[in-house]
């Protein structure tokens, strides 16, 4: 016995096909229409007759969309939210050998044109002696109708894998995205034929158009017309799929059928074919369905016009398997293993161009010893031999071959000798992709009897549902073979540490299985090998084990937050981050603001393939899905206080700034004022609305956000960043920003952006995704915020935490790159409130200097300009100089003051005081510029680490 997900009973596809048959005319001669024709245009008039009338029942979530009218199956996943419509079936519902028609993958461009047979024609044009418009009566009486079966598959089949290792230009198909019917209509090159196409040389293409309208024009793409003629390419236009009319999302009412190519050759809502002498120039026979090699982006395919390449077109399918049971996140029991010795494991296999499938293999040990599966071809081929419709294969694995392999994979072969790759080449569209099929096995305790069970794991789930064992992954893209799979145990900690059963199912599961034939070096198979068998029992009982090891609740979890015992999750792994938080290059602020979570959404936004690489040190076990009993959470956030007397000072001068932490992760206030709690938190993202919004420059903008409260502050320790979130081009996208307000301004706090756009730089073509997208923000419009985040923050009259250490200095220096300035422009906006403040209460002042070195490429992009220079001006202690690469001509005389050049050991030994007790440096820009000019420069004339550091 074995338990499938909820929701995937598994309805058998109506395999009751009318075949429609007729007897062929003769050469020249008109065929009169037949009985099953006259049956089917009957059929599709009554099909509108329940469409007009709204006789079907709608999906809510088509409801106030243009497909309001079209009536849908619920159980399709839908892969682009509500509108277009593009689906696929979930895998437990394509096993068997008949797709239905509410069942069949559907791929829409846009709108699904509302067409009728009174109204609707194809028209005939191009290089034909009989031009025409034909109505689907017409049409049909144009040749034989004839009925084949024939797999259809979308380019995208599988994309989501490739999308888990790079995000393609496409949108996330699962293995759904594959179905078989049996089509119906009258063969392409009897029409053809009957408008007597012209045998001109220069006849040398079929395009066709549709009727729909989406946003780049009606689709269209063509076929050779040596294809369209070949009486064994089997070219159909289509009127019928399985017996009945056809769906509108199938193309009602008549489509192209094209066997043994991809789905989005076959245009659906046919309403234009004509004969030419050059390829289709519709936008979407350019701009889609095409595999390009793996180095080439969009923006260099956009650039270097790789779209208009013929020979990166994808015509014919490639060959392609895919498993259907076992389904995702099914379990196996195995206390029945005496009854239950075997599993029959199940899936589709197909290849293009019309070349049977000849065998499926599956492994167990990443390819070292493959196993031939049962293959079965459910419909014949066509005279020619031209098989057109997909192969099923299935295998009877035993129990040791699932206890003992961490994955297994399949592999189809056809009678080419093409097969699947190993790997995954991945492609700017995603499109193509038929590596092995791989499935994670992993023993788990059984949520409802907490006895050990086999989770079956598919690679990814169809959309934007988060699953699959790449979505879990460490390091997207990565081999993935010998890694230890994912395992989320739905059971307690009860269960999985003292449950008897599971102790008792590993103790006697090696020794009740029976062990399979010893495979030896040639692949043949010796029995009786008493090592081998203790060797297999070993193993086992081994994996079995694991399913009672470094597994965690969130309860758990939440319990390591401090610094000095630190978890984090990321994909449903457990990191013990602890001994890395000093280490981390944004400062321990940004691991300690996720402590004891899940910060996946954090991480992917932010970090690189690097940092992914960097987990796996640190890996520590599994997360326990949701719904497990825990213990009660604990609080996310522990009361800290200062004890230092340069902050008591601050809360009784400045009784309304949110600094009142040293921890920058813990930095902001949590102390009520005025009633209102400060706005930001650092365990959860917030929004904020977009308040006002200016053009400081052309290229910089400031912008104003609203605080819910107009009492309320923001909680922003002096020197801190923020992380703002969006979600642009499908992915999750974080920066880190300073506002140029201060944390305890009420009611708002400010942005000053500067936008890098798409083309401005060579290096980077496609600019700053977040600074782009923040400059399209309108009012109203809001942002996710959290924080803070840092490592360094100004306390108040020369006092300063940096890296959780009190520090005070009588001059302050900072060395600044271009939108580098906001952090330091913070800081000092507080100190010049400080001096004014401080003057009217004191004669003596807490602070000698303020340095400023601030680089940039010319005098039009420096930051903040005005404000820089009305405190320059009005207090001696700040002491700037502007540093321009690449000045204007008139540099002389409108700006004498700058200095023309770059940041270097001389220019700092001029502008600093040098190396003193009292003197701190922070460094904020690009990291050549960090790394490369202002550190060692520093170093050279004396600077101590203590003395510097980088915000």
């Amino acid at each position: 016995m074995h338990t499938v997900p909820e929701g995937c009973s598994s309805p058998r596809a109506d395999e009751q096909t009318k075949l429609m048959r007729q007897q062929p005319h003769e050469n020249g001669t008109k065929p009169a229409i037949l009985s099953e024709a006259s049956a089917l245009l009957a059929a599709m008039r009554h099909w509108e007759e329940q469409l007009a009338q709204r006789q079907l029942p709608i999906d809510k979530r088509d409801q106030n969309t243009p497909d309001d009218w079209v009536p849908r199956h619920q159980a399709m996943v839908r892969l682009t939210g509500r509108h277009p419509f593009n689906a696929e079936p979930p895998l437990c519902l394509l096993d068997q050998d008949l797709t239905s028609q509410e069942l069949h993958y559907v791929r829409n461009h846009g709108a699904v044109p509302h067409l009728t047979l009174g109204t609707h024609r194809i028209h005939i044009s191009g290089l034909v002696e009989r031009p025409g418009a034909f109505s689907v009566e017409e049409l049909l009486a144009l040749g034989e109708l004839v009925t084949i079966p024939v797999t259809l598959v979308c380019a995208g089949n599988r994309r989501k894998e490739l999308n888990q290792i790079r995000q393609s230009i496409g949108f996330h198909w699962g293995a759904g995205g594959a179905s078989t019917s049996f089509w119906t209509g009258v063969r392409l090159a009897d029409v053809l034929r009957h408008c007597q196409v012209c045998e001109s040389p220069k006849a040398r293409y079929v395009c066709f158009t549709g009727a729909d309208e989406p946003a780049k024009g009606p689709y269209g793409t063509s076929i050779p017309l040596a294809m369209a003629l070949d009486p064994h390419a089997d070219v159909l236009l289509a009127v019928a799929q399985n017996g009945a009319p056809l769906h509108p999302d199938h193309g009602y009412p008549v489509r192209l059928l094209v066997p043994g190519w991809i789905g989005g050759r076959m245009v659906k809502w046919l309403s234009h074919v004509e004969v030419s002498d050059r390829e289709s120039q519709n936008h979407y026979h350019f701009f889609d369905n095409r595999i390009m090699p793996p180095h080439v982006d969009k923006e260099r395919a956009d650039s270097e016009k790789w779209w208009y390449r013929p020979e990166y077109l994808f015509n014919e399918l490639n060959i392609n398997s895919a498993v259907v049971r076992p389904l995702h996140d099914e379990l196996l029991p195995l206390h029945h293993a005496s009854e239950q010795h075997s599993y029959r494991i199940e899936g589709y296999a197909y290849s293009g161009g019309g070349r049977p499938v000849t065998r499926v293999e599956i492994t167990f040990d990443d390819g070292q010893l493959w196993n031939l599966c049962e293959l079965r071809h459910p419909f014949e081929p066509n005279a020619a031999g031209r098989q057109w419709a997909w192969s099923r294969f299935s295998f009877n694995a035993s129990l040791v071959h699932l206890l003992c392999c961490t994955e297994f994979a399949v592999r189809a072969w056809d009678s080419s000798n093409n097969t699947q790759p190993h790997r995954w080449t991945w492609n700017v569209m995603g499109m193509g992709n038929n590596a092995w099929y791989r499935v994670r096995v992993s023993p788990v305790p059984d949520p409802g009897t907490g006895r050990i069970s086999l989770r079956f794991e598919h690679p990814t789930v169809p959309g934007p549902t988060a699953g699959g064992w790449m979505g879990s992954s460490t390091v997207p893209g990565a081999s993935h073979s010998g890694q230890q799979p994912a395992v989320p145990a739905p059971a307690t900690e009860h269960a999985l540490r003292d449950a008897p059963e599971a102790k008792r199912d590993i103790a006697q599961m090696a020794e009740r299985v029976q062990m399979p034939p010893v495979p030896n070096a040639v692949g043949s198979t010796v029995h009786g090998s008493n090592v081998y068998q203790q060797m297999m029992r070993k193993k086992t009982a081994e994996k079995l084990q694991q399913a009672q090891q470094r597994l965690y609740t969130s309860a758990q979890v939440e319990r390591h937050q401090s610094e000095t015992d630190l978890w984090i999750v990321v994909r449903g792994r457990v990191y013990d981050v602890t001994r890395y938080l000093n280490e981390h290059p944004g400062g321990k602020a940004a691991i300690m603001m996720n402590a004891g979570q899940d910060c996946t959404e954090d991480f992917e936004a932010i970090h690189s393939e690097k940092a992914w690489k960097l987990l796996d040190d640190f890996y520590i076990g599994e997360l326990a899905p949701a719904g497990s009993s825990a213990d009660a959470s604990l609080s996310s956030s522990p009361h800290l206080a200062y004890t230092d007397s340069s902050t008591d000072l601050l809360r009784e001068q400045f009784s309304r700034d949110a600094v009142i932490h040293a921890d920058a992760a813990d930095g902001a206030c949590t102390e009520s004022i005025d009633g209102c709690r400060p706005a930001l938190d650092p365990k959860k993202w917030k929004d904020f609305v977009l308040a006002s919004k200016s053009y400081i420059t052309k290229n910089t903008v400031r912008l104003r956000f609203a605080l819910p409260d107009v009492n309320q502050v923001l909680g922003l320790p002096t020197g801190n960043h923020l992380l703002i979130r969006a979600r642009i081009e499908n992915k999750n996208v974080a920066r880190a920003y300073t506002p140029t307000s201060l944390g305890h301004e009420a009611g708002f706090f400010e942005l000053v952006i500067k936008v890098y756009r798409a083309g401005a730089h060579p290096s980077y073509p496609s600019g700053g995704k977040m600074s782009q997208y923040l400059e399209l923000l309108r009012i109203g419009d809001t942002v996710q915020v959290k924080g803070p985040l840092g490592h360094f923050s100004y306390v108040g009259l020369g006092a300063y935490m940096l890296h959780g250490r009190a520090g005070r200095a009588r001059r302050f220096a900072f060395l600044c790159a271009g939108s580098g300035i906001t952090p330091a422009f913070q800081v000092m906006k507080a100190i010049q409130v400080e001096l004014q403040e401080h003057a009217k209460q004191s004669s003596t002042p807490f602070l000698d200097a303020i340095y400023l070195v601030y680089a940039n490429r010319n005098e039009d992009e420096i930051l903040l300009f005005q404000e820089l220079e009305a405190w320059r001006q009005c207090d001696a202690r700040f002491q700037f100089c502007y540093v321009l690469s690449q000045p204007s001509e008139a540099i002389s005389k409108t700006f004498p003051e700058a200095v023309v050049g770059h940041v270097n050991q001389e220019l700092l030994a001029a502008r600093l005081p040098g190396p003193r007790s009292d003197l701190i440096i922070g460094i904020c820009g690009p990291a050549g510029f960090q790394d490369d000019a202002c550190i060692p420069a520093l170093k050279a004339l004396g600077y101590t680490s203590e003395q510097f550091f980088t915000f």
